[in-house]
């Protein structure tokens, strides 16, 4: 996998908590699944704290036993609000629509710049011509005969 940006994380993370096969997903399986993916450990407990700060995922105490012992897991599944947010294109859309929206907000200080000028132009242009007709109206009526 090519090197990926931290939003592209958080959404492939979110994808595969909100895979259908598991209904839930521990810290042990998420590993496994992304193994491999550039996604160290630190990073995935940063992603999933920022998943359940967000509301897209939900988590919930579990004890898992095993053979040898008997130990807290926590399982984590999606949210009702995470699969909106998929369906919508997550965060890597949400950067998308920040981009577009910078763009547009450059593009309309242009526009506004060069809508101040034009106006600029057209109040000289509408002065010079009142100045213009005034010495014309002014010259006739000393010209014009009593």
């Amino acid at each position: 996998m090519n090197q990926i940006t931290i939003l592209s994380k958080l959404d492939f993370v979110l994808r595969i908590i909100s895979n259908e096969r598991l209904s839930h997903w521990d810290d042990e399986k998420l590993e496994k699944e992304l193994k491999g993916k550039q996604i160290n450990s630190f990073e995935l407990e940063n992603i999933i704290g920022k998943l359940l700060k967000d509301g897209y995922i939900k988590s919930e105490e579990a004890l898992k036993i095993t053979k040898e012992r008997k130990s807290q897991v926590n399982l984590y599944s999606i949210t009702f609000d995470g699969k909106i947010f998929i369906e919508q294109g997550a965060y890597t859309s949400l950067n998308n629509e920040r981009n577009r929206l910078s763009i547009l907000e450059n593009r309309q200080r242009k526009l506004t710049v060069v809508t101040f000028a034009l106006t600029l132009v057209i109040a000289i242009s509408t002065l010079m011509a009142g100045i213009y007709y005034f010495l014309e109206i002014r010259h006739l009526l000393e010209n014009h005969p009593k």
